[in-house]
């Protein structure tokens, strides 16, 4: 199958792209392209096949060194399995976004599971916002999902595989024959296919299309990331894919699995102290800076456990504060310019303090 666009071009990559620049660029295209969703299934087997032989560092090596025409003749000759006749998009896609833990970074969320997904099914994408305080508990949220499919009442056993879903096909390997099974192109692995709806169909009245409503409960992990995908089954016809974007906070910015809060103090501040409530998740938390000595700008004071989980089991981080000492107001330094008797006092502190080292 030739492109005229090599495997780097089809996945939108530079030629030095990494494994997981790879990953990322299959996971948006596939889903973009996918037949369920319109897609040309023309265009979704060549992003699949330029997936498949990218994410594998010796097929990628062979590619590199033999160009897009002469892997083809590689693989063709018997030197791989990266664009035959047995090869089925719908497979590899199932397996990408189906393995433990979805498409979830490590939080545990929940994949097609055995047998739950492939061709056939309708991907749905829903973006999830959530705030700072939900990421840093973990909650729960519900979804309420309304999805227009095929009325089963009009629908029509698929003669390309007589309704089984599936297909087998026969590979000639030199005097060998391999008998592969793959999933049926026509009715995308269903077994059926849509005819023209019935104008005396009692489920649909005509109109071809019933209306499914779904209500699923979704788990927001502790400590998700922005950009984090779930990928949840939710019947046998329908997966959707979660996308959480997490919300900024008007008090705290998130660095890793720390929590950071920034704080301004005058000089005045600085040396003899400052009280002020810390509004923490778990409760407000007062701090006297008097337990810290004297702040100097830029400083930074941990309290322990207090920051976010990077996964179910995993430890907390630290809450870190920041502290910010402004410089001398201007009239301040005028001051001290301009009378000795100040200028001897700070100079006699300054003396006491340096003897005490």
């Amino acid at each position: 199958m030739t492109t005229g666009l090599s495997f780097y071009d089809i996945l939108n990559l530079p030629k030095n792209a990494g494994d997981e620049d790879i990953k990322k660029a299959y996971r948006k295209l596939a889903v973009q392209k996918h037949p369920d969703k319109g897609g040309d299934p023309e265009e979704f087997k060549k992003i699949s096949e330029a997936y498949k032989t990218l994410s594998d560092p010796q097929k990628r090596g062979i590619y590199d060194q033999l160009g897009d025409e002469g892997f083809r003749q590689h693989e063709q000759g018997g030197g791989g399995d990266g664009g035959g006749a047995d090869f089925n998009p719908f497979d590899l896609f199932s397996h990408f976004f189906g393995g433990a833990g979805g498409m979830g970074g490590g939080f545990g969320f929940p994949g097609r599971g055995g047998g739950g997904g492939g061709p056939g099914k309708k991907m749905m994408q829903h973006t999830m916002n959530v705030s700072m305080d939900d990421v840093y508990r973990g909650t729960t949220r519900k979804l309420r999902i309304k999805d227009d499919r095929s009325c089963p009442q009009c629908e029509s056993t698929c003669q390309g595989c007589g309704g089984s879903g599936h297909v087998m096909q026969h590979i000639r390997m030199g005097p060998m024959v391999q008998v592969m099974q793959s999933a049926c192109h026509a009715c995308h692995g269903k077994g059926k296919v849509s005819t023209a709806a019935k104008a005396t169909c009692a489920k649909c009245e005509g109109r071809g299309k019933v209306q499914e409503v779904h209500n699923v409960d979704i788990q927001v992990p502790a400590g998700v990331s922005s950009g984090e995908q779930a990928h949840i089954p939710i019947s046998n016809n329908l997966d959707v894919l979660i996308t959480f974007a997490v919300s900024n906070h008007p008090v705290f910015k998130r660095r890793g699995n720390e929590i950071a809060m920034e704080i301004q103090m005058t000089l005045r501040e600085s040396f003899l102290g400052k009280i002020f409530t810390v509004p923490h998740f778990e409760g407000d938390i007062v701090i006297n800076t008097l337990d810290y000595g004297v702040i100097y700008d830029n400083q930074k004071v941990r309290i322990p456990r207090k920051g976010f989980r990077q996964g179910p089991n995993a430890p907390r981080g630290d809450l870190v504060l920041w502290f910010y000492v402004t410089s001398l107001p201007e009239k301040v330094s005028k001051l001290i310019a301009n009378d000795a008797d100040l200028r001897k006092m700070l100079k006699d502190a300054f003396d006491y303090m340096e003897s005490k080292k």
